[in-house]
């Protein structure tokens, strides 16, 4: 997973894997900061985080969470579709980012929870579950779309849709 160089490490709120809970939920999301016209600013960033609950049949824990700025560089390992730094970038790698999570978290042990993934991004969701024909050219949604359909074939998962705060 991506490195946490500037993120804080919390723990679980409980000691049992989450292989052992009956849904595992994730919410993502992503920022774009974008280049002002002034000589010395900052150029265009985007980042993602995830946090991630973990569910029994009535309760809720905190089970973890990650973050990290958008990764562009299609030389490096960690490089997940990005091709530039925007909006729709960072919640596209913070989608992918979670099935990656999840299909490590399922392929642990034999009891297997249910995957939910709840986004602010209509967008990103048709195309990681192919219900759009076009194609993305901020973001290759290659590599998440086939977390998606694995993990489809392993357990039920649904990407869903939650409303954005702006």
């Amino acid at each position: 997973f991506p490195s946490h160089d500037n993120a804080l490490e919390l723990t679980p709120a409980t000691d049992r894997p989450l292989e052992e809970y009956e849904q595992i939920h994730y919410y993502t999301d992503g920022s774009f900061k974008q280049q002002t016209e002034e000589e010395d600013s900052e150029p265009n960033e985007s980042s993602w985080s995830m946090i991630i609950l973990a569910q029994t049949k009535d309760q809720y824990y905190f089970a973890g969470y990650y973050n990290n700025t958008t990764n562009t560089n299609r030389q490096d390992t960690q490089w997940v579709g990005a091709n530039t730094h925007h909006s729709h970038t960072a919640e596209a790698e913070a989608i992918t980012w979670a099935l990656i999570h999840a299909h490590t978290t399922i392929c642990r042990n034999e009891h297997i929870p249910i995957i939910n993934i709840h986004t602010d991004s209509k967008n990103n969701m048709n195309q990681i579950q192919m219900q759009y024909s076009t194609k993305s050219t901020l973001f290759d949604h290659t590599i998440a779309q086939s977390f998606f359909q694995i993990i489809q074939q392993i357990t039920h998962i649904t990407i869903q849709h939650i409303r954005g705060l702006s």
